[in-house]
C-alpha cells in the first residue's frame, strides 16, 4: 500500500466482522518473525504500540507530515487482539510506503 507526504488525515481502518475485547496497534520499520509469549506470530520490530478501542471498525490516525526526507520510507503495521473468547489473534499485517 502506498501514501503520500503532507497528508494530515491518513489513518489506517480495521474492520473485524466480531469486536475484538482488547486489540493493540503496532507500528515499525523493519520486519522480523517472533513468536509471543501468548504463541502469536509477531513480523515487525515495533517501534511504536497503540491500544485500540474495540469496535467492528477500529481507525489508527498516521498523519503523514510534509518532509521530503520520508519518501520512500516503509512503515509497518500489525494488530494483536483479544477475541470475544478471549482467544488471542494477530493479523497478517500491512506494509506501507511513502511516496512524494
Amino acid at each position: 500500500m502506498c501514501i503520500r507526504d503532507s497528508n494530515s488525515g491518513f489513518a489506517l481502518e480495521l474492520r473485524a466482522p466480531t469486536p475484538p475485547q482488547v486489540a493493540v496497534g503496532l507500528l515499525g520499520i523493519s520486519n522480523t518473525s517472533q513468536s509471543t509469549v501468548l504463541g502469536l506470530q509477531l513480523l515487525l520490530d515495533p517501534e511504536l504500540s497503540l491500544l485500540l478501542v474495540p469496535g467492528a471498525t477500529m481507525q489508527v490516525p498516521l498523519a503523514i507530515p510534509y518532509n521530503n526526507n520520508l519518501v520512500g520510507t516503509e512503515v509497518l503495521a500489525q494488530v494483536l487482539y483479544l477475541d470475544g473468547a478471549f482467544q488471542p489473534g494477530s493479523t497478517a499485517g500491512v506494509q506501507l510506503t511513502v511516496l512524494p
